[in-house]
């Protein structure tokens, strides 16, 4: 404990609170904390794995499918994929639901379905476009707008620490501007 409880470990977020009462807060209460660096966790990589649960869905049955994907930058083609792909299978009124999770050492993309139908609708989507990715522009622009927004609303904490745990600013990490259809086009 006394290795991973120290000032180069501890992240603070918060929302609500003037900047100079939190560094005031943070400069009068931090030598509590003992000096030291940030701790490097050991990396782990996604081998992948099945968990079944059974349970009464009233005789509907979820299918669902993941990819892992890059942590950083290298992450956020696959941010714009995802989008991508959930609009193109809402358009289709399918009863799916893509996701994307991020974490400090990468993530998972994937599908969660009521039908095998729908995961090769899903499978399908992710070939046409790395065969040919279509205009990207306007999802780029929805995904950094409303990662702007959240910046500045009730769910800013949960923003602010997930670009922590994947190692990246505020702002930067959910600004999908950059991403080009070069780089989505591989992601799928």
């Amino acid at each position: 404990r006394a290795a991973n409880f120290v000032r180069g470990n501890v992240v603070v977020a918060a929302n609500g609170i003037s900047q100079d009462r939190l560094n005031g807060a943070l400069n009068k209460y931090s030598s509590v904390i003992p000096a030291g660096k940030a701790s490097a966790p050991a990396s782990s990589a996604f081998v992948g794995g099945e968990v079944k649960v059974r349970t009464d869905l009233d005789g509907s049955s979820r299918l669902g499918l993941a990819f892992a994907v890059p942590a950083g930058d290298a992450g956020k083609a696959y941010s714009v994929l995802n989008a991508l792909v959930s609009s193109k299978l809402a358009a289709q009124q399918l009863c799916c639901s893509a996701y994307i999770q991020s974490f400090s050492k990468g993530g998972l993309m994937g599908v969660e379905a009521a039908t095998t139908q729908h995961l090769e609708a899903y499978v399908a989507e992710l070939k046409n476009i790395a065969t040919k990715c279509p205009d990207i522009e306007i999802i780029k622009q929805k995904l950094t707008l409303e990662h702007f927004l959240t910046l500045e609303g009730a769910c800013s904490t949960s923003v602010l620490l997930n670009a922590h745990l994947r190692g990246q600013g505020p702002q930067s990490a959910g600004d999908m501007r950059g991403v080009t259809a070069a780089e989505v086009g591989p992601a799928a």
